[in-house]
């Protein structure tokens, strides 16, 4: 997977969480629904920063930076990505839990 393919994947994970928080919060107002908009929120919250991080790890590619930067700057993106699984998860075993 190339640098630009993974920054345009986050882009429109970035996106689609956007689309999904920004719908979420016009539903009807349930105990539950600030849960999931705030679970929605933080998922954002992660596209976003491991969009960053993937920009400035394509940025690495036009200077002459260690691999050891460009370890640390994966390791950041890794962790994104799977707090991004994390709160996938979360938000998929609420699924029948919450309203309609």
């Amino acid at each position: 997977m190339t640098i630009q393919s993974m920054n345009r994947n986050f882009s429109l994970i970035a996106l689609a969480l956007a689309l999904a928080t920004g719908t979420s919060i016009g539903v009807a107002q349930t105990a539950d629904s600030e849960q999931i908009s705030n679970l929605l929120k933080q998922a954002k919250s992660h596209a976003v920063l491991a969009e960053d991080d993937a920009a400035q790890l394509e940025s690495y590619t036009r200077s002459n930076v260690s691999w050891q930067l460009h370890a640390e700057q994966l390791q950041r993106i890794r962790e994104h990505v799977n707090e991004l699984g994390q709160l996938n998860k979360q938000l998929s075993d609420s699924r029948a839990e919450r309203s309609p």
